[in-house]
């Protein structure tokens, strides 16, 4: 009796196993089918766990002389930041562009004008340019460099920028001022082909945040923003790269549309 009773059991396990041997190839394509489809209905590997943190260029930019601040304009409103560069704290601001979008913080509760003006080498022997620029209200906004021959940067050289926020056109002494520089480099072989071989834009700007290109990586990361006002992913990619350089409390502030009103 115990014998039977031990072959009957063998030979139930035995049929469980055939049966599991049998139905295992569909319950394999089961699941594989499964994590295909968990894989097309959430993002792609690769630019989306690439950080947007941004390394600085192992070079200081020369010494600030405007710092902006708050006195001068009865435009503010209490407890606003004060106009800001933003760029990355005391490294040389990089760019491989000739002709690039530079971009700040300006602190106003109604329209303002603002005039820009860029110089060449720390001795500002030759204006570059000049603009004057009017906005509809606070915000983070941005101005490129137009396209033509005299404002083109040179390579290796180095710019100084000036942005001066008007707050009584019948007496200036009390515009607010704040500065920065700004340098045109090439890269190399290595990096231009990895640039050209990236598939998305999020995929570039971690390539120049990592090399240190600092306008190229923030102006991809703005017209995103632009673009994608209400996502909340590309919101943390553009909060963790202003956190890397200490203008985190600026990254909820609206990105603001400038008019150039007139050019010099």
């Amino acid at each position: 009796m115990l014998w039977n009773k031990s072959l009957k059991q063998v030979s139930t396990f035995s049929v469980a196993l055939c049966l599991g041997m049998v139905m295992s190839p569909g319950l394999n394509l089961q699941a594989k089918a499964q994590s295909d489809t968990d894989s097309l209905s959430r993002p792609t590997a690769g630019p989306w766990l690439l950080s947007q943190s941004f390394t600085p260029p192992d070079r200081g930019a020369p010494q600030r002389t405007a710092e902006g601040g708050t006195r001068g304009c009865g435009t503010y409103q209490a407890g606003q930041k004060p106009l800001t560069a933003l760029t990355p704290g005391d490294a040389m601001p990089l760019t491989l562009a000739e002709h690039p979008t530079l971009y700040w913080y300006v602190p106003t509760s109604g329209p303002q004008t603002l005039e820009f003006e860029l110089v060449e080498g720390e001795n500002e022997e030759n204006v570059v340019y000049q603009a004057k620029i009017q906005i509809p209200q606070g915000g983070i906004i941005s101005h490129s460099l137009p396209v033509d021959d005299r404002t083109t940067l040179d390579p290796g050289k180095s710019y100084h920028w000036y942005l001066k926020m008007v707050c009584d056109a019948s007496d200036r002494t009390g515009d607010i001022v704040v500065d920065g520089w700004i340098e045109r480099v090439e890269t190399d072989e290595t990096i231009a082909l990895e640039l050209k071989n990236a598939t998305t834009p999020t995929h570039r700007v971690s390539i120049y945040a990592r090399e240190g290109i600092w306008h190229d990586a923030l102006s991809i990361l703005a017209q995103m923003r632009r673009d994608n006002p209400e996502d909340t992913v590309l919101f943390a990619r553009w909060q963790e790269f202003l956190n890397s350089v200490e203008l985190g409390d600026f990254a909820t502030e609206p990105l603001v549309d400038a008019t150039q009103i007139s050019q010099e």
